[in-house]
């Protein structure tokens, strides 16, 4: 009899339980539909009721996390994660949701070590070119060099044209000084009729924003094969002509830089690019006038501001290159006045107003608009400081021959 009576009373003790256990996983499947149907507020308020009942449901800790980061709330997203996956280490999603989220959030040194193990665990799932590329990149991040050329060799066995990957192990060639390797793995890339002209330009012209002079004795070469290719690739692509203009600017080929500019002009016509339409017809403009041509360079300018009146680079040097023929000042003080009207604090343009005012005998009025150069940059440039000079002395200021003795000094 009294093993019976024990028996029931831990029946009864376990129906509570039972019901808890049962209530809870309605509860679950609520909240689920509520975060599938996008409603985070209400998901969050019911998983945080699950989560507060029963601190071991992997599920709850693991969309509570994804609640938290739809709220923006990344910090307790990775916590209720990094929870999910101690709870149930064997879910391959939890760990990739997790890593990727600490990447995201740019904490490369703790998601490095998953990614590798994901790859390691589960080969099927993540040996292929894009997960092996992205943990190239999380080892990369924390300056794994050697661990991350393995990863991104690795994608390239498999697929030897994937670009992130071939992109990738560039970047640790380069961080290992193996130039060599790295104009390898750059031609592959911009040889790549797969990867978007976007792309090669920006790695393209990351080198000749960045370019040294001994990177350019040394290995000119390969730059000017690599732009060459990318423009024999896509010979209709502004950007890529531009980048051959860069070499022809070093190699002060004044000719191949207005040709290249003659070219540009009825492609910027045709895909309605104005900023490179007026660049190529001010740098025509700027080369004729450097030849002596100042008909050719004058009437370049008139192009420009015929699809741009307001455009300073050219009004610029248009009205500075009039006032030093001592020609149309007038003109050129209309052209100049826009520039400083739209460039108050440019010293170049400042300077150019003032010169010309004082040309025009308005030395008064050209002194503050010199003095506010000095302000922005006018200290560095003997032409700003000798301007100033001559201002200066035709006014009587006895400052004049400071700013002389600073001119002569550059």
């Amino acid at each position: 009899m009294r093993k019976i009576v024990s028996y029931f009373l831990a029946l009864l003790l376990c129906v509570p339980a039972m019901a808890q256990r049962e209530t809870l996983e309605n509860l679950l499947i609520d909240a689920v539909a509520e975060y599938d149907a996008g409603n985070i507020g209400k998901a969050d308020t019911l998983f945080s009721r699950i989560h507060a009942a029963d601190s071991t449901s992997d599920a709850a800790c693991y969309y509570l996390g994804l609640c938290k980061y739809r709220q923006g709330r990344t910090d307790a997203g990775n916590d209720l994660l990094t929870q999910a996956v101690a709870l149930d280490s064997t879910n391959v999603w939890y760990r990739h949701i997790l890593a990727s989220s600490l990447i995201e959030g740019g904490r490369y040194s703790a998601a490095a070590p998953m990614l590798e193990k994901l790859v390691k665990d589960f080969p099927q799932a993540y040996n292929n070119p894009y997960m092996l590329t992205t943990a190239g990149d999380a080892q990369l991040s924390v300056y794994k060099d050697s661990l991350a050329l393995s990863f991104y060799d690795r994608a390239l066995k498999i697929q030897p044209e994937y670009a992130p990957a071939e992109l990738g192990r560039a970047e640790v060639l380069k961080m290992q000084k193996n130039m060599a390797g790295y104009f390898v793995s750059l031609s592959n890339i911009i040889g790549n009729p797969d990867v978007v002209p976007h792309a090669k330009y920006q790695i393209l012209d990351n080198i000749m924003q960045n370019l040294e002079p001994h990177t350019w004795w040394v290995w000119s070469t390969q730059i000017k094969d690599l732009i060459a290719t990318n423009l024999k690739l896509h010979p209709d692509d502004i950007d890529a002509n531009y980048l051959q203009m860069n070499i022809a600017f070093i190699e002060k080929d004044t000719t191949a830089v207005v040709d290249i500019c003659r070219k540009v002009i009825p492609l910027a016509v045709a895909q309605e690019n104005k900023e490179k339409l007026l660049q190529s017809w001010s740098i025509i403009g700027d080369m004729m006038h450097d030849q002596g041509n100042r008909k050719a360079a004058y009437q370049a300018y008139e192009y420009a501001l015929a699809v741009d009146p307001e455009y300073a680079p050219v009004l610029n040097n248009y009205a500075y290159y009039l006032c030093l023929e001592g020609k149309k000042l007038k003109k050129a003080e209309k052209m100049s006045a826009i520039t400083v009207r739209d460039n108050p604090d440019n010293a170049t343009y400042l300077d150019t107003y003032a010169w010309i005012l004082h040309l025009l005998k308005r030395d008064a009025e050209a002194k503050p608009y010199l003095k506010h150069a000095m302000i922005y940059g006018g200290r560095d440039s003997k032409v700003v400081l000798q301007h100033y000079a001559d201002v200066l002395r035709a006014l009587g200021d006895g400052l004049a021959d400071y700013y002389q003795s600073l001119a002569d000094q550059k």
